[in-house]
């Protein structure tokens, strides 16, 4: 009865879910490629797809774009591209995720190499995971992702751990199923 009364006083909140991002995607997906549910976890509740994903199939280019589906939470934004995009060089690399720091580079079991950052500043916060694979790129962003107990470097890694397979495993990309 004392925690029933507690929790009217206070105001009732469900604590956020803090199972890791899965490195391998689980369906469904809210854009081809893209798990829902590790967006879910990754914005601390139900996501929607913000305007429709765009894509070139004449040109290697996706780009999607997450929000919670009440507004708040930040916002995941998923881009593939060509490599040619980023450029090959540290500097290049450094300039394309917004000058932010990298902090470390990522290891996978795919072609190519990867590197993540982390920047906070009085205007908003971004992590970030980048894979550069042969002629493609894909690159996670989250902004402004402040979910109490997660760990936005560590979560933008995973996502884009989970869509390597077809970002340049040569696997099939799985459709949008919503």
């Amino acid at each position: 009865m004392a925690a029933l009364l507690l929790c009217v006083v206070s105001g009732c909140t469900t604590p956020p879910d803090l199972t890791p991002v899965p490195t391998v995607a689980p369906s469904p997906f809210i854009c081809a490629g893209v798990s829902a549910d590790s967006a879910n976890l990754i914005l601390g509740g139900e996501v929607k797809a913000v305007g429709p994903a765009t894509s070139n199939p004449s040109f290697p280019y996706f780009e999607c774009d997450i929000t919670r589906s009440d507004g708040s939470g930040g916002q995941i934004r998923v881009i593939g591209l060509p490599a040619q995009n980023v450029g090959e060089s540290d500097e290049a690399i450094l300039a394309y995720m917004g000058g932010a720091d990298v902090t470390s580079t990522i290891t996978a079991d795919a072609p190519g190499r990867g590197f993540s950052s982390y920047d906070s500043n009085e205007i908003d916060t971004v992590a970030g995971a980048l894979w550069i694979c042969d002629e493609f790129a894909l690159r996670v962003r989250l902004q402004d992702v402040d979910v109490e107990g997660r760990d936005a470097e560590t979560d933008s890694v995973n996502l884009l751990r989970s869509m390597l397979p077809w970002a340049c495993g040569g696997e099939k990309v799985p459709p949008a199923s919503f």
